[in-house]
């Protein structure tokens, strides 16, 4: 019975983790794309832009993953 009790206690715990793990990745990247999102293309010249578009499109699939 106390194993029980012990290994519902990690898994809990680990379902904790994982969630503020998450809740952090999400707040990273909800942060780049507001910032992102105040430049226009027309402010950066060359590999710059495809980049940008790069870490817009991984931060937006992170948030959907």
């Amino acid at each position: 019975m106390e194993d029980r009790r012990a290994e519902k206690s990690c898994e809990q715990a680990c379902e904790s983790l994982k969630r503020q793990d998450y809740e952090m990745a999400l707040k990273h990247c909800t942060e780049a794309l507001l910032s992102l999102g105040q430049y226009s293309m027309a402010d950066f010249t060359g590999p710059c832009p495809l980049e940008i578009e790069r870490i817009k499109i991984e931060s937006l699939l992170y948030r959907i993953a």
